[in-house]
């Protein structure tokens, strides 16, 4: 077979169903998900710097030469391979060329999201990683103009992270993904389609790596579910009421992707990066609400803590009972709506034998 599929997102859309419900449960027999070794080494040569990423590739070319050999086809799902979510992708790019680089035999599977909405979706991604800022701050959206995040001039002392809200150019960035993998070997799904017909989505996915249909267990709960607009409000009425106060260490630090001070990636018993440098106690694992030097092992006492967490009091209790939502992004969602259906345009004109929901559209 030797056929190998990377599923790189995009974030929020739909990526953790696929994670928690389709893939684990492929026949064992023909294909290899998310091999942990080959994964890792994957996740450490994206988190590398430059003078480390030799050193990793022919460790990771060694660990595919031999899953290679067992015959079966190989499936990595993991969304840091598409980018930063955080700066809308400005590192899109480079991650292609990694990518290519690892796996230039791969077959592509990409999702896209109708931009305004994928954009709010990211902020309540950034509230969940403690970002505690209005939208307009997320955004860089000053008296109804987008601007840079270089040319917003509002404080950040926190060092939240901020995007520039029309910089998601999907035409770009596919364009980029075409150059290193030919349009045949890439899968360009919709999240909207998903949304409209799970099945028929499912289908096009099982068909594109080659497997029979399985059964999937119908579940009313969403993985990573964002926050609701009122647990949004309450989290930045609890930061602002903390910040400057003897409880300000109550407040989670900001969680970033990528970058200086970005948080580990993996699991830190396979990763062959410099623990020291990459995995020290000054980070924290996985985003956990407390962090521990001992994650995953936490102690129970630990695990209290993490169970008295805002984080957990958010999505396990307050939204769980009642999520209630409106549209944050109302008040700029008529501008965001006209800018990018017309740039979309030019996505139907790459994507001719492409469906392209009517939403990008009109």
């Amino acid at each position: 077979m030797d056929e190998i599929y990377l599923h790189i997102g995009l974030h929020k859309t739909a990526t953790k169903f696929y994670q928690h419900n389709v893939f684990p449960f492929l026949d064992k027999e023909n294909h290899i998900y998310n091999p942990p070794k080959l994964t890792q080494y994957l996740m450490d040569y994206l988190k590398a710097n430059k003078a480390e990423k030799d050193f990793i590739f022919k460790i990771f070319e060694e660990e595919k030469k031999d899953l290679l050999s067992l015959g079966k086809k190989i499936l990595i799902s993991r969304e840091i391979m598409s980018g930063d979510l955080f700066s809308a992708y400005e590192n899109w790019s480079c991650q292609m060329e990694s990518l290519n680089k690892l796996f230039p035999e791969a077959k592509i599977i990409v999702s896209l999201r109708y931009q305004p909405d994928w954009l709010l979706s990211c902020y309540r991604e950034s509230i969940h990683e403690h970002h505690y800022q209005r939208i307009e701050d997320f955004l860089c959206i000053d008296n109804n103009t987008f601007l840079k995040p270089k040319d917003f001039k509002k404080i950040n002392p926190h060092g939240f992270v901020r995007l520039y809200s029309l910089n998601l150019d999907y035409e770009k960035m596919l364009k980029k993904l075409f150059s290193f993998y030919e349009t045949k070997k890439v899968l360009v799904l919709f999240f909207e389609d998903f949304k409209m017909n799970k099945k028929e989505q499912l289908k096009n996915v099982l068909d594109f790596i080659g497997s029979t249909s399985i059964e999937i267990k119908s579940t009313s709960k969403i993985p990573n579910r964002g926050y609701s607009a009122n647990s949004i409000r309450m989290s930045l009425h609890r930061f602002n009421s903390l910040i400057g106060t003897k409880n300000e260490n109550q407040i989670h630090r900001p969680i970033h992707f990528f970058g200086p001070g970005s948080i580990p990636a993996g699991n830190i018993d396979l990763s062959i990066l410099d623990k020291k440098k990459h995995w020290g106690n000054n980070f924290l694992r996985d985003n956990e609400e407390v962090r521990s030097a001992n994650y995953p092992n936490i102690s129970s006492e630990e695990k209290q803590n993490y169970l008295k967490s805002w984080r957990y009091k958010i999505k396990n209790v307050i939204d769980e009972v009642y999520y209630y939502d409106w549209d944050l992004l109302s008040e700029y969602r008529e501008d965001l709506n006209s800018f990018y259906r017309q740039k979309n345009k030019n996505l139907v004109k790459i994507l001719h034998k492409v469906k392209v929901p009517d939403l990008y559209l009109k």
